[in-house]
Order: structure tokens, then C-alpha cells, then sequence
């Protein structure tokens, strides 16, 4: 196993990537904040080939 320390050089170059298409984050579904409790069941239920995302109203 891998563990490596996160910092912002790191979450930097890793939204470059991002930005650039050099990586792709799978996102399956999104549910808003005050549905949490229905994106944990889809997450039990479901079993998710993407991420689930949590929005967050601004």
C-alpha cells in the first residue's frame, strides 16, 4: 500500500490535470446537500461505477 501526504503542490497539479483533460472524474449522479441520507442509499444499494457528489447551494 501507498500513502502518500497531500498538499497544495500536489491538489494543484492535480486540478491541472483536471483542467486539461488529462484525467477524467467518473461522476454517476449528484444529489443536493439535504438529500445526503438518499445519496448514502444509493450508494448501498446501487454500487456505483462513478462518484456520487454532493452539491452545495450558494
Amino acid at each position: 500500500m501507498v500513502v502518500t501526504q497531500v498538499n497544495i503542490d500536489r491538489l494543484t497539479k492535480l486540478a491541472q490535470w483536471v483542467d486539461q483533460n488529462n484525467i477524467r472524474v467518473n461522476v454517476e449522479k449528484t444529489f443536493p446537500l439535504d438529500e445526503a441520507g438518499n445519496a448514502l442509499d444509493y450508494l448501498k444499494d446501487i454500487h456505483p461505477r462513478g462518484k456520487i457528489v454532493l452539491t452545495v447551494e450558494g
